[in-house]
């Protein structure tokens, strides 16, 4: 790798704390100088103790020693839903240089177009979703990186149909523990996460009745947990009428708001908490590589992780289930799955490695992106097709238009 720090990309334009983690535990594994990119500038500085810049405007003339992108469920996010997610967004928000938010080109830009180019983590099966030229962009990207790996199987077998090379393997948040050991015991507490949109549906009187039915829950400390304060994440307010409600039905019971919005604070909420129950895939991930026992409501994309990675443990559960499934995960074993945080920490560090390259790496990669420029080119213009040709207008003689054109500007 030339000299300079190792460019970050991933979505820290807003506060999700698993999509900050994914940055914070990667830069920690490598113990390299990084710098925080995103497709658009964001309000996260204070949570990350750096600034946040925008890639588009980095990338275009600013050499980067190489690039990481750091991960996350990133194939099916367009440019819309970017700025939906973004805090911050606005109609001024500038998208120039932008194809897809998350899955950049370094072809594209003048000061990545033959850097070292990594791919951890990530969730790409979304690029199914996306119109065609947006995917064929999103393709064009991924054939571009000098290693891949992906963190769920269908993703896996997307880059496989596409014959890309990769590695599967699990996020690299599992690799938490070796970067922010927390040494305090359990204690009696259970950490509730719930995204607003299931939130709403339940009602905050309706989730709070749940959490004081539920057996097993009985004598914890009910602590809500915000993953993320961006528009479509969680809901604070939500929150406060959860809390308000189940003290005013269960006035001997114990229930808070986790506060903090500092990422590894938050992940020791959860490290340090006997049970977790939730929608975010963040958190199941954490408490598993705490061995913590975990409880995963049923969200598409958690369930696809946690069937492959970490079975053991109650996921895809819907609410009516949950007494049931909060017994079954007591009787799991909640250390099944911390030996993913050791293959997570060995596969960011092979990744480390293949930046240290060679002077002679160049060429392979750069004839590798030439010819994938080549391809997207070849499939934008097919599904661009040229426009007909307009049908030949008949002819008027000279003689009769420069009439017409005399009738026009004399008086009448």
């Amino acid at each position: 790798m030339s000299g300079g720090p190792i460019s970050l990309v991933g979505a820290y334009e807003r506060d999700n704390f698993g999509d900050l983690l994914l940055g914070l535990v990667t830069r920690d594994l490598i113990g390299r100088p990084v710098r925080w990119t995103a497709p658009t500038t964001g309000d996260t500085d204070h949570l990350l103790g750096a600034e946040v810049v925008a890639y588009p405007q980095e990338f275009a003339d600013r050499p980067q020693g190489a690039v990481w992108l750091v991960g996350g469920e990133v194939g099916g996010v367009t440019l819309r839903g970017m700025l939906r997610y973004n805090s911050l967004a606005t109609e001024l928000t500038d998208t120039s240089g932008l194809e897809h938010p998350y899955l950049l080109r370094p072809s594209q830009f003048a000061g990545t177009a033959d850097r070292p180019f990594v791919v951890n983590s990530a969730g790409i099966s979304g690029v199914l979703r996306l119109k065609p030229m947006d995917a064929a962009m999103a393709r064009a990207s991924l054939r571009e990186a000098d290693a891949i790996s992906v963190r769920d199987p269908r993703s896996s077998r997307l880059l496989e149909e596409w014959g890309v090379e990769h590695l599967l393997a699990p996020d690299v948040v599992h690799a938490l523990p070796r970067v922010h050991p927390v040494t305090a015991g359990q204690e009696d507490a259970v950490v509730v996460q719930v995204r607003a949109k299931d939130t709403e549906r339940l009602t905050p009187a309706g989730l709070a009745e749940l959490l004081g039915s539920v057996p097993g829950l009985s004598g914890l400390r009910v602590r809500m947990f915000v993953a993320g304060t961006a528009p479509g994440h969680d809901s604070t307010e939500h929150y406060t009428e959860v809390i308000a409600a189940y003290r005013e039905q269960f006035p001997a019971g114990s229930i808070e708001l986790i506060p903090t919005r500092d990422p590894f604070e938050l992940a020791e909420a959860i490290a340090t908490s006997r049970l977790w129950i939730g929608t975010s895939l963040h958190g199941r991930i954490i408490s598993a590589a705490y061995g913590v026992a975990r409880v995963s409501l049923n969200v598409p994309k958690v369930n696809r992780y946690a069937a492959h990675w970490d079975p053991a443990m109650p996921y895809g559960v819907e609410i009516a289930e949950l007494t049931t499934a909060v017994e079954n995960a007591f009787r799991a074993d909640p250390l099944s799955a911390v030996g993913l945080s050791e293959q997570a920490v060995a596969n960011a560090v092979r990744l480390a490695t293949l930046l240290d390259e060679a002077g002679d790496a160049q060429a392979p990669r750069s004839e590798r992106r030439a010819a994938s420029r080549e391809l997207l080119a070849a499939e934008c213009a097919a599904l661009q097709p040229p426009k007909p040709p307009r049908p030949p207008q008949p002819r008027v003689p000279l003689l009769r238009r420069l009439v017409r054109k005399a009738r026009s500007v004399l008086p009448r």
